[in-house]
Formats: structure tokens, sequence, C-alpha cells
């Protein structure tokens, strides 16, 4: 996938294009594709290119918008019900 291969580029202003892109893809996914299961069909895809991967690796970007970005994209498409921290709930 294009995109997913602009994730490895250091370059920032790319890197933002390309999160909002991978973000619009998830976010239509969820309204208009999902599978027998209700699943957005645009995550599970993602995860088999190994997108994940390349978006928790992000996360440790020097620059703070693509971390934040980054990590809003895991945590709004990514994350199941039933990964939630107890400790980061007691925190927050």
């Amino acid at each position: 996938m294009a995109l997913g291969g602009v994730l490895k580029i250091p370059d920032v202003r790319m890197l933002a294009v390309a999160l909002e892109g991978i973000e619009n893809t998830l976010k239509c996914g969820e309204k208009h594709y999902k599978d027998e299961n209700g699943m957005n069909m645009f995550t599970t895809l993602f995860e088999q290119l190994g997108l994940l991967d390349d978006l928790e690796n992000l996360q440790t970007h020097t620059n703070h918008n693509i971390y934040t970005q980054s990590l809003k994209i895991i945590e709004n498409y990514f994350s199941a019900e039933g990964d939630e921290d107890p400790l980061m709930n007691a925190i927050e």
C-alpha cells in the first residue's frame, strides 16, 4: 500500500499527509466497508500489511504531531475494548 510505504520516510510533512489519508480511509471503512463480523475491512487489511507496526513505530517519532496522529489512529481503529489498561484508566 502506497500510504504505508510513506510511513517509513522521515519527512514530517509527508508523514502527516499519509497519516491523514490513513485515518480518512479507516473512517470511511467504519461507515461503509464492514465484513460479515462487523469489522472494518480496512483495519483488517492494514494489520495484514504491517501498517499497525509502522504506526506503533511512529509513536517514538521526535515530532509531537506525528506521535499524536499515530496514537490517535491506533486508539480509534486498532484498540480492542478488552485491551484497556486498568492503571491508565485510573490515572485518566
